[in-house]
C-alpha cells in the first residue's frame, strides 16, 4: 500500500511531458490563424486578378477602338469575356461573373430666388445606392443587368461581381465570410471611364 501511494505522488511529481501540453492547446488556434491567412490570401489574389482584368477591358471600352453588339446580352457575353480572359485560376469566370456598366450624368438643382438662389450639382447614375448584381447558382434564371450604351465624352460606371468558392467553407475563415445559399462568396470590383472619341481617320 506503501508503494502504491510513492508511486502516485512520484506520478504526479513527475515533469515528463509538461512541455507537450501547452502546444496540444495552442496548437488548433496556431492552426487556424495559418488557415484563415491561406484563404484571406487566395481571397485577395482572386480580387486583384479580377481588378486587373477589369482594368483591362475599361482600357478598350475607354478607347471605343471595339464595336460592343447591338443585343444587350450579346454586349454583356462580349464585355465578360474580354474580363474572363485576363483572369487566371478561375475556370467558371464566365458562369459566375455578372457585369453591369451605368451612364453618370451630372444633376444641376437651383433653389430660391433673387440674392438667395443656391446652386447645388451632384453626379447621377442609376445603379447608384444598389448593390451589385450576383449570379447565384441556385437561380436557374439568369440575373437582370444594366447596360447603358456610351456615346463620346459620356462618364461610364462599370461593377463586376464575381462568385467565387472559397477553400476552406467550414473552417478559420471560411464560417465568417458572407456567402449565398451555394455557398459561394462574392468579390465586386467597380471602374469608371469617360467614353474618348476615336478618330479613325479620314
Amino acid at each position: 500500500m506503501k508503494s502504491l501511494r510513492i508511486r502516485f505522488a512520484q506520478f504526479l511529481a513527475a515533469q515528463d511531458g509538461a512541455s507537450t501540453i501547452p502546444a496540444i492547446i495552442f496548437l488548433p488556434f496556431l492552426l487556424m490563424i495559418m488557415f484563415a491567412s491561406v484563404e484571406l490570401g487566395l481571397l485577395n489574389l482572386r480580387q486583384v486578378l479580377l481588378d486587373r482584368g477589369l482594368d483591362q477591358t475599361v482600357r478598350i471600352l475607354r478607347i471605343g477602338v471595339a464595336t460592343l453588339p447591338t443585343d444587350n446580352d450579346e454586349a454583356i457575353e462580349t464585355i465578360k469575356k474580354s474580363v474572363c480572359t485576363n483572369i487566371a485560376f478561375i475556370h467558371s469566370c464566365m458562369d459566375d461573373l455578372t457585369i453591369e456598366i451605368f451612364q453618370v450624368t451630372r444633376s444641376v438643382t437651383v433653389t430660391g430666388s433673387g440674392s438667395n438662389i443656391s446652386v447645388s450639382r451632384s453626379w447621377v447614375s442609376s445603379g447608384a445606392g444598389t448593390s451589385a448584381t450576383c449570379t447565384d447558382r441556385n437561380i436557374s434564371t439568369p440575373p437582370t443587368v444594366t447596360l447603358d450604351r456610351a456615346t463620346p465624352d459620356d462618364l461610364m460606371l462599370v461593377r463586376a461581381c464575381l462568385k467565387v468558392n472559397p477553400t476552406m467553407p467550414d473552417f478559420a475563415l471560411g464560417p465568417l465570410l458572407v456567402k449565398d445559399q451555394a455557398g459561394m462568396v462574392a468579390l465586386v470590383s467597380t471602374s469608371a471611364w469617360v467614353r474618348e472619341p476615336y478618330y479613325t481617320g479620314s
